[in-house]
């Protein structure tokens, strides 16, 4: 997601009236020093701005100016990827302005904590704050910082599924933009907007408005470089690509492309490759398709590792300041034990079911290798001895000729794949292989096992293995696509069908199958 609250300190860092008291007080050698890193060192050395920033933390002053050099440094944190300390500090920030009463910097930080919280899928902290400074904001309404609140808040609603909600917060931010006074609003705030209401149509595939805001937030950019357009690039190709537009798509996912390559932004690297990857795809290259889900993989990976990480690191600190409070805070220390516990018993479980998962997996592709040795070897007739014990039970008496006849031209049938048509029954399989409904029970149950939906839900089951295992493509498209390919009806049928054969659902399978994948390149 973009950095919408972390884009209102960096014009505040850059605006000269909001260090020095909206321009009623003289500058002094903290505001000079203040501007100049974040302006020119920031901008040229940031490496070396960090250095002046922490120094700057020393320099006595009063509690605004305490506020003011740990938000620079935090912001500066963030943007060379010390997201736990960045945090920490902006979190200091926070208690201090509401400690002194400062309601623009209570909203700025609660916003700037949000955003960070956010990008990093820490989403109920984030959450949060952008309550807190919503309310803030509600009693000395600024637009600006409405309008950046729409905004964040579109983020959420769009992180959990809901683009109705998203859509409506992002609306209310376009209004706010579109009546403020001519050049008020940053064209890139106000082209995150539009961005933002084209991702919301292109979710709903309300295609041609997706088309309109795209085009708007791109003409709001003009030749302004940021990598916003970026995303919006990568918007447009998916919109080509939904409108089976190939040629475009390749146009505009190839301009995001460029954009990832000189951004740290982890979410415009996930939704472009994820794009690229469903391009491909459609274009029947594996090599590439492949190349670009590996890329999305690891990059969820290191993330995922990266949120873990701040969480930890986070926890550890909380603890290790409420260990020098009080006793009144003792309760506050007791929580962060119980989430730690409760993150350590999701990590446990996840990686008990996880082991578990993976261990059917290897044992069904076995018994699947073990099937296709037997079929090339001209054994598939022979079956286990508790199918023996069935044959011992049958009562009625098919001749052999019969039974072999029925057992020849079954086999034939699967050799055409009779089992893909999704109409297929036994009173219509009876017919076609010319037996009666019962001979052919008596005889599939005999030989297979098993009754004959059964019989046909596990043969369509081992096709569609094959083919994500033979074409990797196949990996990446929907399970109500694999559903349909392999003759099922309805995606349920098809899950349920799925794990009653190999033990686990198809997304467990397929995940295992794509670690697989990636270790055999």
């Amino acid at each position: 997601m973009r950095r919408s609250f972390i884009a209102v300190f960096i014009a505040c860092l850059y605006t000269p009236g909001v260090l020095f008291a909206q321009g009623t007080v003289k500058a002094t050698s903290f505001d000079s020093a203040y501007y100049y890193i974040a302006t020119t060192l920031a901008a040229t050395n940031i490496n070396e701005a960090v250095v002046k920033a922490e120094a700057l933390q020393e320099v006595p002053g009063d509690s605004l100016q305490k506020i003011r050099s740990q938000m620079l440094l935090a912001t500066l944190y963030e943007r060379t990827g010390k997201h736990t300390e960045a945090l920490s500090l902006a979190i200091k920030a926070e208690k201090l302005a509401g400690k002194i009463n400062n309601r623009d910097w209570q909203v700025r930080i609660s916003g700037f904590l949000s955003t960070t919280f956010r990008d990093l899928g820490l989403i109920a902290e984030g959450k949060k704050y952008i309550a807190i400074a919503e309310e803030i904001n509600a009693g000395n309404s600024t637009p600006t910082i409405a309008l950046f609140i729409h905004q964040e808040k579109t983020y959420y609603e769009m992180e959990a599924g809901d683009f109705v909600k998203a859509l409506a917060e992002i609306k209310q931010a376009i209004a706010l933009s579109e009546n403020a006074p001519a050049n008020s609003i940053n064209p890139v705030i106000q082209a995150t907007s539009y961005q933002l209401a084209g991702d919301c149509y292109l979710h709903q595939d309300s295609l041609q408005q997706a088309s309109i805001y795209l085009e708007k937030a791109l003409n709001a950019l003009g030749n302004q470089e940021t990598e916003l357009k970026g995303f919006i690039y990568q918007n447009m190709g998916e919109l080509a690509l939904k409108k089976n537009d190939l040629h475009n798509a390749n146009r505009y996912l190839e301009l995001a492309l460029g954009y990832t390559a000189s951004s740290d932004n982890i979410n415009l690297k996930l939704h472009t490759y994820r794009v690229l990857s469903d391009y491909y795809s459609i274009k029947k290259d594996n090599k590439k398709t492949m190349e670009f889900q590996a890329k999305y993989a690891g990059l969820l990976e290191t993330h995922s590792s990266l949120t873990k990480s701040v969480s930890n690191d986070l926890i550890k600190k909380l603890g290790n300041e409420i260990e020098q409070k009080t006793s009144n805070n003792l309760v506050l220390f007791s929580l962060c034990a119980v989430l730690l516990l409760a993150i350590i018993s999701v990590i446990a479980y996840l990686t008990w079911l996880r082991k578990k998962e993976r261990a059917r997996y290897l044992e069904f592709i076995a018994r699947l290798k073990r099937q296709d040795l037997a079929m090339q070897a001209g054994d598939a007739e022979k079956e286990t001895g508790a199918n023996l014990e069935n044959d011992k039970k049958q009562s009625l008496y098919i001749p052999e000729e019969t039974e072999n006849r029925v057992l020849n031209d079954l086999a034939e049938l699967e050799r055409k794949q009779f089992y893909l048509d999704n109409n297929i029954n036994l009173s219509y399989l009876s017919a076609t292989l010319k037996t009666n409904s019962k001979y052919l029970s008596v005889i599939i149950n005999k030989h297979k096992g098993k009754d004959i939906s059964n019989y046909i839900n596990e043969l369509r089951i081992n096709y569609i293995i094959r083919k994500l295992q033979e074409e990797p493509s196949y990996q990446g498209y929907k399970i109500a696509y694999l559903s349909q390919e392999c003759g099922f009806s309805s995606h349920s049928k098809f899950t349920i069908a799925f794990k009653n054969v190999t033990g686990i659902s198809p997304s467990s399978f397929i995940s295992n199958l794509r670690k697989d994948t990636l270790l055999w390149k």
